[in-house]
This record gives structure tokens, sequence and C-alpha cells, in this order.
């Protein structure tokens, strides 16, 4: 075997086990939504999260929204928020998730997590 078929099958093996290693910290896998309107307790799956809090907008005060924040281990990406509103999933991920989303209302939700964060 070739010193470059060596060292591109090591850097290869090196890829895929840090791939491993970055998706395994932080968010446990149960709290990984797959649609919104899920019900809150599909998600949570009778797990804690690391802080729950609530959160109102300034576009509608009367709206309290559910949020549980888990901060990752790491702290390679930070806080990752889980949004509800009536029991239902709104929006999921990272607050630059929530700030590129082209839907307002995504984008305030964001804000204000992070402002009651």
């Amino acid at each position: 075997m070739s010193e470059l078929m060596k060292k591109t099958i090591l850097f290869i093996l090196v890829a895929v086990c840090f791939s491993i290693m970055i998706e395994s910290c932080g968010v446990p896998m149960g709290f990984r939504p797959k649609r919104k309107g899920m019900k809150m307790e599909t998600i949570l799956n009778d797990n804690s999260p690391g802080k729950k809090f609530n959160t109102t907008l300034l576009s509608d005060p009367n709206v309290k929204l559910d949020v549980f924040a888990y901060d990752r281990s790491d702290g390679f990406l930070g806080i990752y928020f889980l949004a509800f509103r009536d029991g239902k999933l709104v929006f999921w991920g990272y607050p630059h998730e929530f700030a590129r989303s082209t839907d307002p209302y995504i984008n305030e939700i964001g804000k204000s997590a992070l402002k009651d964060y």
C-alpha cells in the first residue's frame, strides 16, 4: 500500500471520528425534533432540559412561549433552543438558525429567547 493511500485512509478515519464526536456532544438525540407542531411531551421524552423559561414577543405580548435551552458541553456551538407555543413545537435550533430564518416571527422568537436566557 502506498504512503499516499495510507495517509488518505487515516485522514478519512480521523474525519469520521471527529464527525461522530461532534454529533455526540451537546443536545441529546432524543431532543431532536423532526417537524414543527410536534407535542412537547413527544420531543422531551421525560428528560429535563438544562434550563426552561418563558418568553413573550414584543409584537404580541399576550403570547407566551415555553423555551427549553441546552448548553453544549463542549462550548462549540453554544445554546440550543426548543420553542413551544401552546405545547407544540414552533422552531428549534441554535440562535443563528433562528436569526437566519426568513420568517420574522421566528427571528423575534430567537431574539426574545436570547434576551430571557
